[in-house]
């Protein structure tokens, strides 16, 4: 174990209750320790979410941290849904780029349609992006609050 796991582990062991509610630690290994219960850890272009009851996978590490975010709130519906959103689009834009691909290919017939398909994924994606993007902003807005609450304690008790 080097120094910088040693001492992120100290300071998880030392500090307060309240502060684990808003730290995020980096480690050795590029990854984080998020609220002394969640590991983030980027493998091959993706971030995988572990704690002790739970398991996921996201597109961002902006996604991976906002459902941090929720599910230590206990807001398990809004942690499955921002990771079903997450997981939705991921497909949308792999099916798009398919339909890209059979454009360049195909006859006139078949580029019409093609084309509709392409035209309504990006319909679906943008909506399911709007909601996605109001998952994160509720988000940062409640930890937010959190850190804005543990600041006004700590400034009342100087």
């Amino acid at each position: 174990m080097n120094k910088p796991d040693k001492l992120n582990k100290f300071l998880v062991k030392e500090l307060k209750s309240d502060l684990k509610d808003i730290l995020i630690l980096n480690t050795s290994d590029g990854g984080y320790i998020v609220f002394n219960k969640y590991t983030i850890l980027e493998k091959q272009g993706l971030f995988e979410v572990k704690s002790t009851d739970s398991y996921a996978v996201f597109s961002s590490i902006k996604l991976a941290l906002c459902y941090c975010v929720y599910h230590n709130i206990f807001e398990l519906s809004s942690a499955t849904r921002l990771k079903n959103l997450d997981e939705e689009i991921q497909y949308i834009k792999n099916n798009n780029h398919i339909l890209r691909e059979k454009i360049k290919t195909s006859v006139d017939d078949k580029k019409s349609i093609y084309l509709a398909k392409l035209q309504e994924n990006n319909h679906r994606k943008a909506i399911k992006t709007i909601e996605l993007n109001d998952l994160i902003i509720q988000s940062q807005m409640r930890q937010n609050k959190k850190f804005e609450k543990l600041i006004s304690k700590k400034s009342l008790q100087n």
